[in-house]
């Protein structure tokens, strides 16, 4: 079980033995202390929702929202074999969070895995990041065909930031699918014009999406 509610309750004492994420990694958001409110336009909520937000732990939500993230691409649940653990580097538009995901066996085998890129959104939590490395991206795909060699390993949101070099590196990692078309659900995408250019200078060829 999580580390963190035995601590609060001061009962470290009864813990045997402590698994450090490099030996094995949390579920997804363990040992998080969340609190849930209603989302209205009473005073009492408003009133509510301001006394939580001054307790509301910065780097914790972050940490969070990242491993939620995480299990959100693979299109899971609490009840998917993941694990993840979120840390963090820095402080201020400069900070850095790195996540380290793991996904065990599945029955059935995933048919898609979408892999994005952070688009970054003016106005949102992580609109003034600094941009991503690729290579960070390239790991990722490789990862994910390592783990689900069946699945179509797709090569989603924030393209426009990748350079066709860079794409290119997720194709031969790995990524063997993406979303055409110049608008994905909330962000812009290349059209796919674009996209046929790309393909036939790297040699690719299209074929439909399997149904």
């Amino acid at each position: 079980m999580a580390l963190a509610p035995l601590d609060r309750l001061g009962l470290l004492d009864h813990v045997g033995e402590v698994l450090e994420p490099s030996v094995m990694l949390p579920q997804v958001g363990q040992g998080t202390l969340a609190v849930e409110c209603r989302d209205g336009d009473h005073p009492d909520d408003v009133e509510l929702r301001a006394l939580l937000g001054s307790i509301e732990h910065g780097p914790s939500r972050t940490s969070l929202d990242a491993e939620r993230g995480f299990l959100a691409e693979l299109g899971g649940d609490c009840d998917l074999p993941a694990g993840a653990h979120a840390t963090l580097a820095g402080v201020g538009p400069e900070a850095t969070v790195r996540v380290e995901g793991m996904l065990a066996s599945l029955d059935p085998h995933p048919e898609s895995v979408p892999v994005n890129m952070l688009a970054r959104v003016e106005g949102t939590p992580l609109g003034d990041r600094p941009a991503e490395d690729p290579l960070e991206l390239v790991r990722t795909i490789a990862t994910a065909r390592i783990l689900m060699p069946q699945a179509f390993v797709r090569l989603s949101a924030g393209r426009l930031s990748l350079s066709p070099e860079a794409q290119a590196l997720c194709f031969l990692a790995g990524a063997n699918s993406v979303f055409l078309g110049d608008q994905l659900l909330t962000t812009p995408n290349p059209s796919a014009d674009v996209d046929r250019r790309l393909f036939a200078d790297l040699g690719l060829q299209l074929q439909e999406a399997p149904r």
